[in-house]
């Protein structure tokens, strides 16, 4: 097949799976929450401000351009093992051992990357020209897991390019690894606590990054910059209570 349409094809298909993805996991966390549970979200929201006009909207249009975006990039740093096959034919499952430490590495590293890199956007210098974006949501929906400003989104997703280039995980990995980081964004912009109130004073569970201290983050701009865990905000003074 010649290069250029099997780039065509592999954009298409690495796109459509993005959309489909986020449509899936952000819908799904929308209609279950805010629609068929409506009492359960107004009584564990953690805003009692309701969503803005046209707000779902603006988040899904920014976070079609990021889909985007993340395709682009996610194709580059795979070309050398897709450049002459369908994205697709190599996402093989494999299960190892492996699998998990790369997942857990994933997870810590993306920890600390996100946590420097989100506060380093807050500074006012940078905060509207790239940040300013996501924070149109002050009361985010799960619709605002991917809506960035198109700076942001290479910002977000731009440090696994020399992680895949040299280290070659494999390409399954990776897969769980964004699925992973879906599920976070979108619980975290969720907008209600879906976690158990008992887990903010459990000795190991409190250190895991609640929805409600994510929505806090967009209720008052500063504070609670990490992703996954809480360690980065206690280490830097950076939590908020």
């Amino acid at each position: 097949m010649e290069t250029s349409t099997l780039l065509l094809k592999n954009t298409f298909l690495m796109f459509t799976f993005q959309t489909g993805r986020y449509f899936l996991f952000a819908g799904l966390a929308y209609l279950i929450i805010w629609k068929w549970n409506k009492s359960y979200a107004l009584k564990h929201q953690t805003q009692t401000v309701g969503f803005k006009p046209g707000q779902i909207f603006q988040e899904i249009k920014w976070s079609m351009l990021t889909n985007f975006i993340f395709t682009l990039i996610t194709l580059l740093s795979f070309w050398t093992y897709i450049k002459d096959e369908s994205f697709l034919s190599r996402m093989k499952p494999e299960f190892s051992l492996m699998t998990v430490v790369w997942l857990i590495g994933l997870i810590l590293f993306h920890d600390a990357y996100f946590y420097w890199m989100h506060r380093t956007i807050h500074h006012p210098k940078v905060y509207k020209l790239i940040h300013r974006t996501h924070h149109l949501s002050t009361n985010p929906s799960p619709w605002a897991a991917f809506s960035f400003h198109p700076i942001e989104a290479v910002l977000e997703v731009i440090w696994t390019v020399p992680i895949i280039y040299f280290l070659e995980p494999n390409p399954f990995t990776m897969l769980l690894f964004s699925i992973i980081i879906l599920f976070v964004n979108v619980t975290g912009h969720s907008g209600v606590e879906l976690y158990p109130a008992s887990w903010s004073e459990h000795r190991y569970l409190k250190y895991i990054l609640r929805p409600d201290q994510h929505n806090d983050h967009h209720h008052y701009f500063k504070g609670n910059y990490g992703l996954y865990f809480s360690f980065w905000d206690r280490w830097m003074g950076t939590l908020r209570k």
